[in-house]
């Protein structure tokens, strides 16, 4: 597995950045790593996007020099594998609401003895044709990076639980699926989902963990930032608009 520097970064205490896009587009992929951004995040619970290709992305994204990390669709055993073999260096993990999901993700993702990750000689691993594979694993458990989202008031509520489960680098907080969980579905800006995201990031921080957002906006991601975010995404369908707007409305005034 090669080296994360997304996760030597957040380690080091600084913020990462990265575009999030469900799509096959491996030419964004490169704009956005010349772009200056620290990782970009291939989405296949949310789009078409399948194991293979998902695969190539994450050569692209290697290609242009920046960190590849996958966006799986369910937390099971059997599909998270066949992600992380594709080689990307972290993978988001959803709905983990229990101290349970937590292991499953953690399990799922390490090799022994901190998981029981299903080994081969994958693309993860350079085929197993560069050193052994024995090797391989101890690079594996110390470089690949778990991002769990919490993304249900039930996995806010069990927070005490979740930080206490070793292996997880990224408490992820989805605010989509976490507004909808509380019977206000997309609306950010309410008091409510305001509240319950700020003392979730407190709480994530105060036990020593780090947290993560979604910006959708470059305002609301310095916001995040000043939190004390260590890792923040952003839709690159919405930065592509954004721009898009941002020209006609200057081109036409």
């Amino acid at each position: 597995m090669r080296k994360n520097l997304v996760k030597e970064k957040i380690q080091q205490g600084k913020t990462v950045l990265g575009p999030i896009m469900g799509f096959n587009a491996p030419i964004l992929a490169e704009i956005f790593a010349y772009a200056g951004f620290d990782f970009v995040v291939f989405d296949a619970e949310h789009g078409p996007l399948s194991v293979e290709t998902c695969e190539n992305l994450v050569r692209t994204a290697e290609a242009a020099g920046i960190s590849p990390i996958l966006r799986c669709n369910l937390n099971v055993p059997q599909d998270i594998l066949r992600y992380v073999d594709t080689g990307a260096v972290g993978i988001h993990i959803p709905q983990i609401n229990t101290a349970q999901d937590a292991l499953t993700a953690v399990r799922s993702v390490k090799f022994h003895p901190m998981g029981q990750r299903g080994l081969a000689g994958t693309r993860a691993h350079f085929y197993g044709l560069q050193g052994p594979l024995s090797e391989q694993v101890k690079i594996s458990n110390q470089e690949s990076m778990i991002i769990g989202h919490i993304e249900n008031i039930q996995g806010v509520r069990n927070l005490p639980e979740l930080l206490a489960v070793d292996g997880i680098d990224v408490y992820f907080l989805g605010t989509s699926d976490l507004s909808h969980s509380m019977g206000i579905p997309a609306q950010f800006d309410h008091p409510d989902l305001q509240a319950v995201v700020a003392k979730a990031m407190k709480d994530i921080t105060a036990a020593g963990k780090k947290v993560g957002n979604i910006a959708r906006n470059g305002e609301e991601g310095k916001k995040y930032v000043d939190m004390g975010s260590s890792y923040i995404i952003v839709g690159a369908a919405g930065l592509i608009m954004n721009g898009a707007k941002q020209f006609l409305q200057k081109a036409r005034a």
